[in-house]
C-alpha cells in the first residue's frame, strides 16, 4: 500500500474525511474501484485537495471511504453549490440589518422618531424650535374621522 508523507492514510481511514472507518451500521463504507478512483482524483483536483490528489495518483492498493463522504465529495451539484457560495462570500458582504431585539436600548414609539430614531419630545418652553409632526396610519385616521362624524350626526 502506498502512503503519503503529508498525512497518515491507511485502509482503516476514510481518505475524504480522514476519520477512522468504523465497522458499525451507522457508517457504511466501501472500497473504491477504478471508476470511483477516477472520480475522486477529478474532484480532489477540482477542490484543490492536493494531499488527497497526490495520494490517489500514487495508485494505492486499497482506498476506503464512507459512502456518505463519497457521495457528497463527488456530487457535481454539491460542488457547484459550494463554488457559488465561495464566490458570493468573496464579493462585498451585504451589511447585516440590526434588529430591534438586538438593540441595547428598547425603542420607545412615543418618545422617538420613527424615521431617524432621535428624541421626539415636544419642548413647551420653545414651541417654535420644535420640528416634530404627529403622524398616524390611514386606518386609524379614517376610523377617527368616521367616529367623529357619527358623534356630530348624533348631536344634530
Amino acid at each position: 500500500m502506498a502512503s503519503s508523507a503529508l498525512f497518515p492514510l491507511s485502509d482503516k481511514v476514510c481518505v475524504i474525511c480522514r476519520l477512522e472507518i468504523s465497522f458499525d451500521e451507522r457508517h457504511t463504507w466501501a472500497n473504491v474501484g477504478p471508476i470511483g478512483l477516477q472520480a475522486l482524483v477529478q474532484y480532489s483536483s477540482l477542490r484543490n485537495d492536493n494531499e488527497l490528489n497526490l495520494y490517489l495518483t500514487q495508485n494505492p492498493s486499497s482506498v476506503k471511504v464512507h459512502e456518505l463522504c463519497r457521495k457528497q465529495y463527488t456530487c457535481k451539484r454539491k460542488y457547484e453549490q459550494e463554488q457559488r457560495l465561495k464566490a458570493a462570500m468573496g464579493k462585498e458582504s451585504v451589511p447585516v440589518k440590526s434588529l430591534r431585539s438586538a438593540v441595547d436600548e428598547p425603542f420607545d414609539w412615543k418618545e422617538h422618531c420613527l424615521l431617524c430614531g432621535e428624541s421626539a419630545q415636544f419642548d413647551s418652553k420653545h414651541p417654535n424650535s420644535n420640528k416634530i409632526s404627529h403622524v398616524e396610519t390611514l386606518e386609524i385616521r379614517a376610523w377617527t374621522r368616521q367616529s367623529q362624524c357619527m358623534e356630530e350626526d348624533k348631536k344634530q
